[in-house]
């Protein structure tokens, strides 16, 4: 599950997040892709709100900054891999 980045732990949280919610009374049971579309950007937002409880209030604006410009850097290269040089500029 790529929504899950990778992490099991993370994989694994968010595939019981969608079949609870595919298993309501409203639900057919069946995981879509729009269901776990769903479920990720909410995940999503709720990583962001737990990095401003865990973040001092100084780094809380370059820290969502910085994710939200990998975020679009991934979503333009349509990928979610990055190499970053260990060599300082």
């Amino acid at each position: 599950m790529l929504k899950g980045g990778g992490v099991p732990r993370d994989c694994l949280s968010l595939f019981l997040e969608v079949l609870d919610a595919v298993q309501q009374p409203n639900g057919d049971g069946r995981i879509g892709k729009d269901d776990v579309r769903i479920l990720s950007r909410a995940n999503f937002e709720r990583r962001i709100e737990e990095l401003k409880q865990d973040s001092e209030g100084s780094e809380q604006g370059i820290l969502i900054k910085g994710i939200y410009v990998l975020r679009q850097f991934c979503i333009e290269k349509r990928s979610n891999v990055l190499l970053v040089s260990e060599a300082l500029p």
